[in-house]
């Protein structure tokens, strides 16, 4: 059976909130007591459960990405980016796949924003305006990446490029390059 915190301030004959602050990094135990506290919690195999703490705390320590393909390197620089800074923040990563479709991008948006993590970030380009208005008045924080069309209805990240765009041909005409071709994407995607 699975240890509890009431386990634990038996074996150590403390209180359970003795347990709970050292649990929690919080002052108010004594070194000597802490140690043993710990002590105990390594020998019982103890290990805190993550779904108490966040029912108590309405914090998951958890963020939802959503992307449309994980096999694309532009996604998967942004995955690692998200998940790099998510992990300094003490936050883990929760990552979702839509693979394009706009059935799949809603349902995994209503998972997501029904209390499962404590914010989104999505990369979804099929969601409708209706959509992203719910998901904006939603409880969990939003924050758009690369989708203009959302940059009025909820916090965005929007890439500018334009202005890419120039300081791209300004660099090839500097190097003396004077045909210079572009190619892009279908419109409305990134």
């Amino acid at each position: 059976m699975t240890p509890t915190i009431r386990d634990i301030a038996e074996a150590a004959n403390v209180s359970t909130a003795a347990v709970s602050y050292v649990i929690n990094g919080k002052p108010g135990v004594s070194d000597r007591t802490r140690r043993k506290i710990l002590r105990i919690m390594r020998e019982m195999n103890y290990r805190p459960n993550a779904q108490a703490r966040g029912l108590a705390t309405r914090r998951t320590e958890m963020l939802g990405l959503m992307i449309p393909d994980i096999t694309d390197p532009f996604y998967v620089n942004i995955v690692s980016g998200v998940e790099a800074e998510a992990n300094r923040l003490g936050y883990t990563l929760n990552l979702c796949t839509t693979h394009g479709d706009s059935e799949r991008e809603r349902n995994v948006a209503e998972i997501l924003t029904s209390r499962l993590v404590d914010g989104v970030i999505v990369m979804a380009y099929r969601l409708t305006p209706a959509e992203l208005r719910e998901l904006s008045e939603g409880h969990v924080p939003i924050v758009m990446i690369d989708d203009p069309e959302a940059a009025g209805q909820l916090p965005s990240i929007i890439v500018n490029n334009v202005a890419l765009g120039r300081t791209a041909a300004t660099y090839l005409l500097k190097l003396g390059h004077r045909r210079i071709g572009f190619i892009h994407g279908v419109e409305g995607s990134s």
